[in-house]
């Protein structure tokens, strides 16, 4: 129970930093209580009506606005970015360009703005509904062209697929087929070679990867783009996915660093030799 006190505690001290205002603070309160209330529906596939909530929020002393569904899991990705810092792995100091793939809100899209702010950021996502919160969340970026959002998804060869269209908006997945779900959404999908060519890009410093096990197809085949990246972060959704891409990564002259914690066993950190 103190484990618990103690977490609840952290927790609320965390909210309370990073919030701009009192108001703030409740808000994300009062909604993280409601997300959890109704976490059993949502695994029951039961919709509800979830306007994007707008939160006045502080990242390293400067202000933000960003928007949060209450029902669709971005509470979740929120602490799991911000609170718990999946993603606080020993990057290099410097990192030009940076590519999001599976952006999803684009809350890892502000966490490596926030770490590298002279990058520019190629961020995918393929879920229509998620890249409505995106762009609002990253507006002024786009404006500014920090940040190219690619709708769609990345592939192991370039067409079309199909993403399901689950109630927790981070669970969409790409399909092979249209068979095994009702509702479902067409989707562009490029491979990654291509992905390359298409937008003129030399090299990416930093990878993040977390497309909810199409992984897999990613590192399948042809894998020559992993010569023009330096650094990966991706999150693995099965044991053969984590055998599959670390047999591939580390054939192409990358080591672990820091990989697979304890808090996040299921996200791995690796950098080229």
């Amino acid at each position: 129970m103190s484990r618990r006190i103690k977490e609840a505690w952290n927790k609320l001290i965390f909210c309370w930093n990073i919030s701009d205002s009192v108001s703030a603070f409740f808000t994300l309160i009062v909604n993280t209580k409601r997300y959890k209330w109704n976490k059993v529906k949502s695994q029951n596939h039961v919709k509800i009506n979830d306007t994007p909530v707008k939160y006045a929020l502080q990242f390293h002393n400067k202000k933000r606005t960003i928007f949060l569904r209450t029902y669709a899991g971005d509470l979740d990705i929120f602490y799991e970015i911000f609170y718990k810092k999946a993603y606080a792995f020993s990057f290099s100091k410097k990192a030009e360009m940076i590519m999001d793939a599976g952006a999803n809100i684009g809350l890892a899209t502000i966490y490596f703005l926030n770490q590298f702010p002279d990058c520019k950021v190629i961020s995918v996502e393929p879920d229509p509904t998620n890249i409505e919160v995106f762009k609002k969340n990253l507006a002024e970026e786009i404006k500014k062209q920090k940040i190219f959002l690619v709708e769609g998804a990345i592939g192991l060869t370039d067409g079309f697929g199909f993403i399901s269209s689950p109630v927790l908006k981070y669970n969409s997945k790409i399909l092979e087929d249209q068979k095994s779900f009702v509702e479902k959404i067409d989707v562009k999908v490029i491979s990654m070679n291509n992905f390359f060519k298409q937008y003129s890009i030399d090299k990416i410093d930093i990878l993040k990867i977390d497309i909810e096990g199409s992984e897999i197809q990613l590192f399948t085949d042809d894998i020559r783009w992993l010569e023009r990246v330096k650094e990966i972060v991706m999150e693995v959704h099965s044991a053969r996915a984590y055998h599959v891409c670390t047999k591939a990564i580390l054939d192409y002259n990358f080591t672990r660093k820091n990989a697979f914690t304890e808090s996040f066993p299921q996200i791995g950190f690796w950098i080229k030799k």
